[in-house]
């Protein structure tokens, strides 16, 4: 490519017109070819729709209302390219998700999940919490009803938080079928990460963030259904009659701890929540393997976007403060606020597995003392590598002959 320099254009001291040239041309790529149509797309409505994080129980706030610590939101619209009628019914299948761990042998790895079925209308906005409250008449001063307009079991998760996935089924057989119509927000009240069954919540912090749609094969006919297999594994892999595909790596903004409480201060903690796919439901569940880069801010000790290198390793889902990962990654060492990136995810045996999250903040004037007065969300990027997938529901016995 010829990079023209205007006659006007001021040239630096000790420079030629050529060597700017030559650093447009080094700059100037050919433009990539078209991102594959296997992938989701996670700015368009979907037939699964996963929410990274959920934290059970209750906060009361400093209104003296009492308000569940997770509020998630899923709204059902009407498809593209589909003529949908007034209160149109759409079943859809939810799973509670739990995070296990190692330090826990009592569990044995085994990733415990709660499912259930709501069924809305198009254009209804359901909310759900992880608490199993009843729909009832709204109370603010009971966290036991009215908050939720659709019933869900609590999630009882062992580590007090996980992740939420559902999909749209048939009503007339429970099979999954494409119907690209949900979308939906989560909004969370944190005071503390849930790791270490910690699941206290902040009377004053409020974190939203964006659900996860996933769309069906683009060549389906919109009801028609999702191939599985005898198990009823979910396809995420982009094929014909599966789910479109997700990817097994993670980009985003960081904000590092600081917990040193010297008056006049605001500590701060960084969280990652990380989850995968790869699961199968109530069953034994090997760790999922990341590499981390995390990069320094500027102004930083370790100097501006130079890398510390580090990992962190779960099983199916984990929420975690970034000091836990490294006591390196403070300000102190890597300044306010860097950016962050992960290599693919692996599996125990080296497979490349599905990975996909949240970035979280945590402010307050002492969060080793107290918790968090506010909270922020920022969902993840990737890196556009599908990642084909399985998730492994537990099928539902069947006492018929």
């Amino acid at each position: 490519m010829t990079v023209s320099i205007s006659n006007d254009m001021e040239v630096p001291a000790g420079f030629k017109a050529t060597d700017i040239e030559k650093q447009f041309a080094q700059t100037s790529t050919t433009p990539p070819p078209p991102t594959t149509t296997v992938l989701s797309d996670s700015e368009e409505p979907g037939s699964v729709i996963v929410f990274p994080k959920f934290i059970q129980g209750a906060v009361s706030t400093s209104e003296g209302t009492n308000l569940p610590i997770t509020e998630l939101e899923i709204g059902v619209v009407c498809p593209k390219t589909v003529t949908c009628f007034e209160h149109q019914p759409v079943k859809i299948r939810f799973h509670w998700v739990c995070g296990s761990t190692e330090a826990d042998l009592n569990t044995s790895f085994i990733c415990k999940e709660t499912d259930f079925d709501v069924t809305a209308t198009v254009w209804e906005k359901i909310v759900l919490t992880p608490n199993g409250e009843t729909v009832g008449a709204y109370n603010i001063l009971d966290p036991t009803k009215g908050l939720p307009n659709h019933f869900a079991p609590g999630a009882n998760c062992p580590q007090g938080g996980g992740y939420l996935i559902g999909w749209v089924i048939s009503p007339l057989n429970d099979k999954p079928i494409k119907f690209d119509a949900l979308i939906g927000d989560a909004h969370l009240r944190p005071g503390t990460p849930a790791q270490g069954l910690i699941t206290v919540g902040s009377p004053t912090a409020l974190g939203d963030y964006d659900a996860i749609p996933i769309q069906a094969d683009p060549a389906l006919a919109s009801g028609a259904l999702i191939t599985t297999n005898a198990n009823g594994a979910l396809f995420f892999d982009g094929a014909a009659g599966h789910y479109q595909a997700v990817t097994g790596q993670v980009i985003g903004d960081i904000r590092y701890t600081n917990l040193v409480t010297t008056a006049p201060s605001t500590t701060t903690r960084g969280v990652l929540t990380l989850l995968t796919l790869d699961v199968k439901s109530n069953r034994p569940n090997g760790p999922t393997f990341v590499d981390l880069d995390f990069f320094g801010g500027n102004p930083s000790v370790i100097g501006n976007e130079n890398q510390l290198s580090t990992s962190t390793e779960f099983i199916c889902w984990e929420e975690v403060p970034i000091d836990l990962i490294s006591p390196n990654l403070t300000t102190a060492v890597m300044g306010r606020k860097g950016v962050f990136a992960s290599a693919p995810a692996t599996d125990i045996l080296g497979n490349n597995v599905t990975l996909l999250g949240l970035s979280e903040v945590l402010e307050g004037p002492n969060l080793l003392a107290a918790v968090a007065t506010r909270a922020s969300f920022t969902n993840l990027f990737n890196s556009s590598v599908p990642i084909p997938t399985r998730f492994v529901p537990t099928p539902s016995p069947n006492f018929l002959p």
